[in-house]
This record gives C-alpha cells, structure tokens and sequence, in this order.
C-alpha cells in the first residue's frame, strides 16, 4: 500500500508545466479575440511563429494529462466528470453561436475513458517501446488525417469531418490519442525517478496553482475575455 502511495506521490513539475501551458492558452484565445471581435490586424494570430507553437503547447499539455493519468486513483470517473463538463461546454457554446463540438476538453475526457478501459493492454507493449511507437502512430496518423478527402459524419471525431462540421475547438482523436498516450508513458517514466533530477526539482507555486486549477481557468478565462470586448460595444450602442 505505502509503495504504491509513493508511485501517486505528486510530481510539481506536472502542475507547473500545465500552468504554464494553461496560462499561454488563454494568451493565444486573447489574440484571437483582439483579432476577431476588437479588429485588429489578422497577422497578429495567424503568423509562421503561432502556427508552430499553438500545436506545439497544445501538445505539450495533452503530454502533461497523460502523464497525470498515472497519478489518478480512477481515470475513469476523471474521464466522466470531464465529459460530463465537456458537454455543458458544447450546450453553453452553441447557444452563444460558437459551438465546440469536440475541443480540447472532449478530447481528454475521451482519453481517459479509453485509457482506462485499454491500459490493462497497453501494459503488455514492451516499456521501451512505447515512445517509438507512439510517436511513429501520432506522426502517421497525423498524415493520414491532413491529406485523407475521407469526409464523413460518422467519422469526424476520429478527425474526419463532415462537411458541414463547424467547431470553435477541434482535437480529434487522431492524432491526438497517441500524444496523450506518450504522456501516459511518461508518467509512469516520472514515476519510477528514471527522469533527470532537476525535472523532480521544479517548483513554482504560483504556476502550479495555475496547473492544479487549470480546467477552471480553461473553462473561466473565455467568458471573462468574450465579456470584456463585447460589454463594451453594447455600451456604445445605447
């Protein structure tokens, strides 16, 4: 019992990383908003530089679930309680005009679940393995998903969406479901002390309140934006 307490003991570094990531998040839906409702220049968000980074921190913080996965006493009732806010989001976004069908937060509620429900298998893929072949999956699969003309309503979470699919927010399965599975690899990596011991020596408290709260601030920071580029246009049409 004290072992395995041990192994969920948690790893600072997680909550900072994802407060950060979390953090320059709401950054990126700033610009967005600065671009799309206060009309400022269009290259302010759709530039070489974002184009890069925006999958890249979006990726890093998918890791950084999967690796938290490890920690959890049931990812299935984490994946329940995700897909269950997911959904408040979806209503809550579609009567706004906005819908996200299958953002980010659909994306790791889905995760969980099926990492629970598939990790008694997954542990049979020999450990040093893993890394490889998770990112030969999310390389591949990210590929077939660009270039495929698969278009279909059926499909499209798996990223092959219909035609008429509109989501503010869209991280399909593909490829996503191989970056979250890397992160699970990385947990368990984090886990048994094999990462370099400055990794377990990362503290900042204020970027790990940031990551311990992150899906508050996720689901807080795009109302508070939207209200403070909107509340004022309303005023000066009165």
């Amino acid at each position: 019992q004290r072992m395995i307490e041990e192994k969920r003991e948690r790893v600072e570094a997680f909550d900072v990383i994802r407060g950060v990531m979390i953090l320059l998040m709401v950054f990126y839906h700033l610009l967005f908003d600065l671009v799309h409702l206060a009309g400022l220049p269009s290259w302010i968000l759709y530039n070489p530089l974002l184009n890069v980074c925006q999958p890249i921190g979006a990726g890093i913080f998918i890791i950084m679930s999967g690796a938290m996965s490890r920690y959890s006493r049931s990812n299935l009732k984490r994946g329940g309680k995700l897909l269950l806010v997911a959904i408040i989001v979806t209503m809550v976004t579609s009567i706004i005009g906005s819908a996200i069908l299958f953002g980010i937060l659909h994306f790791l509620a889905v995760a969980s679940i099926l990492y629970a429900l598939m990790s008694r298998y997954l542990e049979k893929i020999p450990f040093k393995i893993q890394p490889f072949l998770y990112g030969v999956l999310t390389a591949v699969s990210a590929v077939i998903v660009n270039t495929s003309t698969i278009r279909s309503d059926i499909l499209w979470f798996f990223g092959f969406p219909g035609k008429t699919l509109t989501s503010a927010d869209y991280f399909p399965l593909l490829p996503w479901i191989f970056v979250f599975l890397f992160g699970t690899w990385f947990g368990k990596t984090s886990q048994e002390k094999k990462l370099p011991d400055w990794f377990y020596n990362i503290k900042n408290n204020f970027f790990a309140k940031c990551g311990r709260y992150s899906l508050y601030i996720y689901l807080a920071h795009q109302p508070v934006l939207y209200a403070l580029f909107t509340i004022p246009s309303l005023f000066n049409k009165l």
